[in-house]
């Protein structure tokens, strides 16, 4: 699982990656459909839009990261419970239990 300072320094060279490729589209893309502007004004915008981004994919990183850790802790508990039955059933027998260990573990 990702620190919370390792997602956000992802998010940020994402982000600024971004930002930079958004710039150079945009100077490129807003006089085509008639919105002349400046390298400092398209900077500015660009600069809105990358603010949110940064927010909302390190939001959205943290969340599933949690998400993440839950699913898996919980499939582990099953696994655990699992186990734990399998074992139950088998009883004490070793023979019984190298057997049905062999089988299922290649």
């Amino acid at each position: 699982m990702q620190t919370k300072l390792v997602s956000a320094i992802e998010a940020a060279t994402n982000t600024l990656i971004g930002y930079a490729i958004s710039v150079a589209i945009g100077q490129i893309v807003y006089p085509i459909f008639g919105y002349p502007i400046t390298l400092r004004d398209n900077a500015a915008l660009t600069a809105i839009f990358v603010g949110a981004s940064l927010i909302r994919s390190y939001t959205f990183r943290r969340l599933f990261s949690q998400w993440l850790n839950r699913v898996i802790t919980r499939w582990i508990l099953k696994l655990k419970a699992w186990y734990a039955n399998c074992l139950k059933k088998l009883g004490d027998s070793k023979i019984e239990w190298q057997n049905w260990k062999r089988s299922i573990w290649p």
